[in-house]
């Protein structure tokens, strides 16, 4: 059917669609202002019965209870009350003979039908676009229940972590958002087969434009699959520890220690050497170097430092700290004291708790710490030159 034969019927019925528009918008504000008053409060009842039962813990002396997980929404529940009023003012006009249904209903479908253009000898029509546009939204929608239902599946069996649980996400995303993007483009009347034919003749150019971002993309799928690094791994780049916070498909976000947001390509983190303090475990090793004086007693300086790191209160107490001797140095003896850290974060602090302990301890040992000196020896004919140049002493003032 012709486009503007179909408009033609359309204004026949403007008088009863506006009625019909004004009513379902009328009510979708009504639904809306319903929906956010009842979940208002829900949502304060929620927090006043929290704000007791912490009361209630505190009072015995029992450790807070978690906040409560958010009220779930219904999906497109803002959508039900319109859909029940449009209804049955259409209805209600159908019995006073102002709307036909019926044929409204006919216009509709031809409305739907009409022929814009083709794709592919395939014509395009506005049931073709809204075919199309539900596609995209079930394929949405199904993606994060799909999301959703992995992660209370896994968290459930507790037999996978938080970063593999977002990497597994992450893959489900991309796969659903695939399928349902080749689903809509099908359904549009584009043949993929010829699609894919078609832009091999571009492959070769495009693959030179945008190198850097199909190495990126092809880096974050195969981090994904690996899981080496994972959202909350601690991990040193470029000489900078950092936390990853969240991983794209083309860079990584990390925070650093002056908590500023890192940017990072994923091909950066798979052909460079980086190191992931949370491989295997989260414990770092925190190092200090301390010289003494040469005059100093090497075993008691022995002693002194591995009490001084025993008694560190930021150490991890299942592994021993280790004091070395490293080397003599021009002014100094030189001890490296080491202790292990429950966090690459809390190093610079760890580090900065242990000097101060070393440095009290060494202190009360009557131990000096040795600093860069300089003896100036002068020749004879030096000294006797000075003592000639001397003034002579004269009476005192």
């Amino acid at each position: 059917m012709d486009l503007p034969a179909v408009i033609d019927q359309l204004r026949s019925l403007a008088p009863a669609l506006a009625v019909v528009a004004v009513t379902a918008f009328a009510a979708s504000a009504f639904a809306l202002w319903v929906r956010r008053t009842i979940r208002r409060a829900r949502l304060a009842q929620q927090a006043r019965r929290h704000t007791e039962a912490i009361a209630a813990a505190t009072a015995l002396g029992r450790p807070p209870p978690e906040q409560p997980a958010p009220l779930a929404q219904l999906p497109f529940g803002w959508l039900i009350a319109p859909a029940i009023v449009t209804a049955a003012v259409a209805a209600a006009l159908e019995a006073m003979s102002l709307l036909p249904v019926a044929y409204a209903l006919r216009i509709v479908r031809d409305a739907l039908r009409a022929h814009l253009f083709e794709v592919g000898r395939v014509p395009f029509t506005p049931m073709t676009a809204v075919t199309v546009a539900l596609v995209i939204l079930a394929t949405r929608w199904v993606s994060r229940a799909a999301q959703t239902g992995l992660a209370a599946q896994l968290r459930r069996h507790g037999d996978a972590d938080e970063g593999v649980i977002a990497a597994l996400q992450r893959l489900t995303h991309y796969g659903i958002i695939a399928l349902g993007l080749a689903i809509g483009l099908q359904t549009a009347g584009i043949n993929l087969s010829t699609l894919l034919a078609a832009s091999a003749v571009f492959a070769v150019g495009i693959g030179l434009g945008l190198q850097s971002m199909a190495q990126n993309f092809i880096s974050g799928l195969i981090l994904l699959v690996e899981r080496s690094i994972k959202p909350g791994d601690m991990l040193t780049v470029d000489g900078e520890v950092v936390r990853v916070r969240e991983m794209g498909i083309r860079a990584t976000v990390a925070r650093s220690l002056d908590d500023e947001d890192l940017v990072i390509p994923n091909g950066k983190l798979v052909e460079n050497t980086v190191i992931n303090h949370s491989l295997q475990t989260n414990v770092v090793r925190a190092r200090m170097v301390v010289g003494v004086a040469y005059d100093s007693d090497l075993d008691a300086v022995m002693r002194v430092l591995n009490d001084a790191a025993e008694a560190c209160p930021a150490r991890v107490r299942s592994k021993p700290p280790v004091v070395m001797l490293i080397g003599f140095g021009s002014s100094s003896i030189d001890f490296e004291v080491s202790i292990w850290v429950s966090d690459a974060f809390a190093r610079p602090r760890s580090l900065s708790r242990l000097r101060m302990d070393v440095w009290r301890a060494l202190r009360d040992a009557r131990l000096v710490i040795a600093f860069p000196q300089l003896d100036v020896h002068l020749d004879p004919p030096v000294v006797d030159a000075l003592r000639r140049t001397r003034p002579p002493a004269g009476p005192p003032t």
